[in-house]
């Protein structure tokens, strides 16, 4: 595993107040921080999610909670700063008198990766640069109108979800051709969400490494929740129940809500505001659930999570271990 000692190089979680006017944003994080995909919600209003990428451009995006193809607008964004970024006027990232906020991601090896491809209708592989085997992938249609299929390793190769929705995981099996990724190359089916004939596609890759994860656990229907151990402090929770019904894509940070129980949780699948509820405690080595709802924490009910950290574990090294021993000796 990948050890990152600062996890502000690669990702940041940034809060901001809109004024409906140009306005640079700097990030606080311990490092410099120019991202490369940007993840817009305006948390007081009922405004779409905002997918943009260094890759494709900062006048280009998606919103990420409806199946439309890539926008061409150059309200949401003005630049990608070296230490933030300047938004523009629209709405879902700068209106005046929201709070609003950005999470980034910096592609770096074992953490994140963006992948553009073109579609031919054929099962085939793609290659990427992740550098290990991604653990959780989310696909955007550039060119037409499509749902934002997610690969999570939790599920499988067999089976998928859609970010966009709040349904269970499906088994479609033209998504990945039930063929799990590897650390070069990850496959698509000839479902026209992934891979359709002269169409385009963004996936975005995401690792496990010292300071991100992804993963699967088990509700036990408690207060005194589940206990998911990822060897780092989050800055940052999704949540999605596995199966079972309607359950949505539930978002924590340590910005949002600084305290335990996190409480203050937004919804990738639809544009609503912040709400309050489905207890969460961010803790040095992970997260535990303090909620009993089947949407989090349900009895013997199975949930998958993408986890980004603040703070990884450092384990000592051998010879800081000695140096320890003989000060404790003397």
């Amino acid at each position: 595993m990948a050890i990152i000692d600062d996890a502000s190089t690669v990702f940041q979680c940034t809060l901001y107040a809109g004024t409906g006017s140009e306005q640079a944003i700097t990030n606080s994080g311990n490092s410099d921080l120019s991202a490369d995909m940007l993840w817009f919600k305006n948390r007081d209003e009922g405004n779409s999610h905002i997918f943009i990428n260094s890759v494709r451009g900062v006048t280009k995006g998606f919103q990420g909670d409806n199946t439309g193809a890539e926008f061409t607008d150059s309200s949401y964004l003005s630049s990608i700063d070296s230490d933030g970024f300047t938004v523009n006027t629209a709405d879902n990232t700068n209106y005046n008198g929201s709070n609003l906020v950005c999470w980034q991601w910096k592609e770096a090896a074992s953490v994140f990766d963006i992948v553009v491809y073109d579609g031919n209708s054929t099962n085939r592989t793609i290659s990427h640069s992740l550098g290990v085997v991604p653990t959780m992938i989310i696909f955007f249609c550039i060119t037409a109108s499509k749902n934002r299929i997610v690969y999570h390793q939790g599920i499988g190769n067999t089976h998928s979800f859609i970010l966009n929705e709040s349904n269970a995981e499906a088994d479609v099996a033209d998504h990945f051709n039930d063929t799990s990724p590897t650390s070069s190359v990850f496959t698509v089916g000839t479902n026209a969400s992934l891979n359709d004939d002269n169409k385009s596609y963004v996936a975005y890759l995401f690792g496990d490494s010292s300071v991100s994860k992804c993963g699967l656990y088990l509700g036990n229907g408690s207060t005194d929740g589940a206990m998911v151990n990822t060897n780092f402090t989050p800055s940052f929770v999704m949540i999605k129940r596995v199966a079972g019904g309607n359950s949505g894509w539930f978002i924590y940070d340590n910005k949002r809500d600084s305290l335990n129980p996190n409480t203050a949780y937004l919804a990738a699948q639809v544009g609503g505001t912040e709400a309050n509820g489905y207890a969460v405690d961010f803790l040095s080595n992970g997260f535990k659930l303090r909620h009993a709802d089947a949407d989090v924490n349900g009895a013997s009910t199975e949930y998958v999570y993408l986890a980004m950290g603040a703070a990884p574990i450092v384990t000592p090294s051998p010879a800081l271990l000695l140096r320890i021993t003989l000060c404790y000796k003397k």
